[in-house]
């Protein structure tokens, strides 16, 4: 955090920052007050040893680096922002302590285990899809979190998510999720996307009146009739049912 009376250096550079970090090497003791934000998106950023030092970091992009190893990012507790996906990140244990966290992309990486994130209770932002998570447990304290992100997952099991009451953006296309229960509580859900799944049953979210998007598309759902009082809802239907009955 910069001191109100903290002068900026005056050869203070945050192209030349970038530059360095690309070459593995740390900026200067005096800029790393000043260096917030980087992104590296598409650059060949193998290295982070060199971030390691950024305590004044809010937000970093690396998506689609070959990067793995995150262990440098463990001591940036000013981190809110961390954009990791596509990258070749399996380990998220590093992150455990940047409980400032409130976005997080993983979306495209081997990350299986969820556990490391059970703490990072300012999550508002999630993005899992198309990782090797199966088991959502770890997140059932993350009560902040409004934007979850499970598409092409092998989620199968919501219950955890069940005291997720913040919740109002759910992705869980082309998942095995069939039981829609744990989300009966889930009243703040404005959209919800079921998209490829085995979902037949809706009713666990004739409650769910904030809804105002459902994505019914390559689903079992042939019966809207517990949703038909949900004022404003937009549906996507599936082929099984019949176009009386489609919105």
């Amino acid at each position: 955090m910069k001191l109100s009376s903290a002068t900026e250096p005056p050869d203070f550079d945050i192209l030349a920052a970038n530059a360095m970090i690309l070459h593995g090497l740390s900026p200067p003791p005096s800029w790393k007050p000043w260096i917030e934000e980087l992104r590296f998106y598409g650059h060949n950023l193998n290295d982070l040893a060199p971030l390691a030092g950024l305590t004044a970091l809010k937000r970093l992009d690396i998506s689609g680096s070959p990067v793995s190893d995150v262990s440098p990012l463990a001591g940036l507790i000013a981190l809110e922002n961390l954009y990791l996906d596509r990258t070749k990140v399996g380990d998220v244990s590093p992150l455990a302590g940047l409980i400032a966290l409130q976005h997080l992309r993983l979306d495209g990486t081997q990350v299986s285990d969820l556990s490391p994130l059970a703490g990072l209770t300012a999550l508002q932002r999630l993005d899992l899809d198309r990782t090797q998570v199966s088991d959502l447990s770890p997140l059932a304290g993350l009560t902040a979190l409004q934007h979850l992100r499970l598409e092409d997952t092998q989620v199968s099991d919501l219950s955890p998510l069940a005291g997720l009451t913040a919740l109002q953006y759910l992705a869980l296309d082309d998942t095995p999720v069939s039981d829609l229960s744990p989300l009966a509580g889930l009243t703040a859900m404005e959209i919800l996307n079921l998209s490829g799944t085995p979902v037949s049953d809706l009713s666990p979210l004739a409650g769910l009146t904030a809804l105002e998007r459902l994505n019914l598309d390559r689903t079992r759902v042939s019966e809207l009739s517990p949703l038909i009082h949900i004022r404003g809802l937009t549906i996507i239907a599936c082929e099984n049912l019949s176009p009386r009955l489609r919105r």
